[in-house]
């Protein structure tokens, strides 16, 4: 619990220190940003209160995903994918005009991953607070990374060689 609650401050602090450069941009002077913040796993929204009301107090446009399965969302486990969660936020971000920028937490980050390769077009930037990453041969065979993420993977995480 204390890393969550360290790892969401920490997100806290970089997102509003993302806001604050953002600010000071030409372009984002004339037009608030639009935060689209995703959970992690075992979380529901709740979890971005702090960092919403500092982004929406700063002027911007905050997005709290509800990934499906978690808060108040009945969705059965077993009916439960990384692609159910990508399409999920896919979603929420065809309802934005421009483009957004994309946060996740912990699992969260898995997510926006696979979000922001589908829809690359519609990210104006990325940031995942607390990753967890699967190795392909050591992770959910239900959870595929993009390749790009799983070449990265191997190139830090490689597989014991005996």
């Amino acid at each position: 619990m204390k890393k969550t609650i360290l790892s969401l401050l920490t997100t806290a602090l970089t997102i509003s220190a993302l806001a604050s450069h953002a600010k000071n941009d030409a372009d984002s002077n004339a037009h608030p940003q639009t935060y689209v913040l995703v959970h992690g796993a075992w979380q529901a929204p709740y979890v971005w209160d702090a960092v919403r009301t500092d982004l929406e107090n700063k002027g911007n446009k905050v997005i709290v995903v509800q990934l499906p399965g978690h808060g108040t969302d009945r969705t059965p486990p077993q009916n439960l994918s990384l692609e159910i969660y990508s399409n999920k936020v896919i979603e929420t971000i065809a309802g934005v005009d421009g483009k957004v920028i994309l946060v996740g937490h912990s699992m969260g980050g898995m997510v926006i991953t696979q979000v922001a390769e589908k829809i690359p077009l519609k990210i104006r930037n990325w940031f995942i607070s607390g990753p967890f990453f699967l190795h392909q041969d050591r992770g959910l065979p239900t959870w595929p990374l993009p390749t790009r993420i799983q070449n990265w993977a191997r190139c830090w995480f490689p597989l014991p060689t005996s």
